[in-house]
């Protein structure tokens, strides 16, 4: 299943468009653009109960969130196939969608950014991952 047909960015999509295209299409990759310490502390989508593995690759780096100048190779070794529907994920929708236009420069033709992220919205406390995101729809995650 094909939802663009442009060979660009592909655009934003809403958690329940990205989980039914994970579930749907086997040439498809969620890709956890965050940095390895907020998956560690905050916990990272888990997708076994749909065969699938989290590809984490880090898009800007800790501690100064300079874009990390591995990031294009190591997604090409993960994921040759430039025709595989890759979904961008981070914490709030926002590097998910730098990297996912990106990776569409190169010549990836089906880039989403997943726009709630992983942890979505601040709510009126000034936290994240109850209000919207990946964990507050009880998409399956889990933390280390």
């Amino acid at each position: 299943m094909r939802w663009n047909v442009m060979g660009k960015y592909s655009g934003d999509i809403a958690l329940s468009k990205a989980w039914d295209i994970l579930t749907n299409s086997p040439n498809s990759f969620l890709i956890d653009v965050r940095t390895i310490e907020e998956c560690i502390f905050v916990g990272a989508p888990w997708l076994k109960e749909i065969g699938k593995e989290t590809v984490h690759m880090p898009w800007r780096l800790f501690p100064n969130m300079e874009i990390n100048p591995h990031f294009i190779t190591g997604i090409t070794k993960i994921v040759p196939d430039i025709n595989s529907e890759l979904l961008f994920i981070c914490r709030s929708g926002a590097r998910s969608g730098e990297a996912a236009q990106n990776l569409a420069e190169h010549g990836y033709k089906y880039c989403y950014n997943i726009t709630e992220g992983f942890e979505g919205n601040l709510n009126n406390k000034y936290q994240r991952g109850n209000l919207s995101g990946w964990k507050a729809a009880n998409l399956p995650w889990r933390q280390n």
